[in-house]
Parts: structure tokens; sequence; C-alpha cells
């Protein structure tokens, strides 16, 4: 009886060792393009928007949406600093994810949450105002700015999750 217990249990270390070794290896191409690309290209997009809001600049090159003059100058300060910072958060996460640092990917979801709400906040603080006393484009604006962002965000944001958790023993640093 216990000669039949050895063998099944060295099958099943055997066949724990096949299973284990015949994983296929997750592809990083997502990766790669994130931390090579996406995170330097955002921040040089979020850079150029802040100096753009910081300094006044129009230009129909840009086509950028531009909500804050007269009264509401200050907002377009705002967002411009705000916009540096995130420029910021994206050069550090794109060092963190690189070097494999172990709650870079959770610290990139949350970051791209807030960037999302931050957006949001923007579109729709903009919309408002230039909407003036129409209330149906105000209710409009809101409504397709909130639809609009969450669609987009969660589009973005979850694959983002998936992706990170299936690889997430990557990350130990």
């Amino acid at each position: 009886m216990s000669e039949n217990r050895e063998e099944f249990k060295e099958m099943i270390e055997d066949y724990k060792v096949t299973t284990e070794t015949s994983k296929p290896e997750l592809g990083m191409n997502w990766f790669k393009f994130l931390i090579y690309f996406l995170l330097f290209f955002g921040a040089a997009e979020n850079l150029l928007d802040s100096v753009m809001m910081l300094f006044n600049i129009r230009h129909e090159l840009w086509e950028m949406d531009y909500y804050f003059g007269g009264n509401f100058r200050w907002l377009g300060i705002l967002f411009g600093v705000i916009w540096i910072i995130t420029a910021a958060v994206q050069i550090y996460l794109r060092f963190e994810l690189a070097k494999f640092k172990k709650n870079a990917p959770k610290k990139y979801i949350i970051f791209e949450i807030v960037d999302a709400v931050l957006y949001l906040a923007y579109n729709l603080v903009g919309g408002i105002i230039s909407a003036g006393s129409d209330r149906g484009a105000i209710i409009g604006v809101t409504v397709g700015s909130i639809i609009g962002a969450s669609l987009g965000a969660i589009a973005y944001i979850y694959p983002n999750i998936i992706y990170f958790r299936k690889r997430n023993h990557l990350f130990i640093n």
C-alpha cells in the first residue's frame, strides 16, 4: 500500500514540474511600450499643455481647448501646475516600473485613476465655463464629460490591472 502511495507522490511531483516548466512566458511588449514611449510621451504632452496654460498660449497647430481666460485665468494656472506635477509623476513611475519595484504597478494604476479624474475635472470646469448660463448646455457637458471620461478610463485602466496582475511576480525589487 505504501509503495503505491510513494509512486503516486512521485507522479504528482513529476506532473507539477512538467506543468510549471511548460507554462508559456508572459509577453512584455505592452510593458516595454509603456516604459520606453508612453510615459515619456505623456509627460512631454503634459508639460506642453502646462506651458500653454501657464503662459496663456493659444495656437491652431495644437488645437487645444482652452477655457480659462479673463476672470478664470487662475484656473488655467492651477491646471498648468497640476499638469507639471503629473508629468513629474509619470517620469517617476516610469523609472519605478523599469526597476521592477514592488508596488510600481499599483502606483501606476492609482496614477491613471487620478489622472482620469483630473482630466474629467478640467473638462467639466472648462465646459461649464464655456456653456455660460445655458442650463441645457451645462447638463449636456456634464453628462457627456462624465460618461466619456468614465468609459475611457475603464477601457484603459481595467486591461492594465489585468496585465499587471498576471505579471505581479516580476515586481519584487
